[in-house]
């Protein structure tokens, strides 16, 4: 345990962006502040929509697929 050293959250940031390039890091900042909260709260959003009877599945009969019958 003696081994492990802190070494801060500012180095740790610094270190991981110099060694990127800043498309990587543009591209990681997207995806990972906008894109995945998005879809996470758009998943959950239906699912609580699902869970207490407020969605509405008369739209699905609509839908013409060949597979579904």
């Amino acid at each position: 345990m003696s081994k492990l050293k802190f070494r801060g959250f500012i180095p740790a940031v610094t270190k991981y962006v110099k060694s990127k390039s800043l498309a990587e890091v543009v591209a990681e900042l997207a995806i990972f502040g906008f894109l995945l909260p998005l879809a996470i709260s758009g998943i959950s959003f239906i699912i609580f929509m699902m869970v207490t009877g407020q969605f509405d599945y008369s739209h699905f009969d609509s839908i013409n697929c060949e597979i579904c019958y």
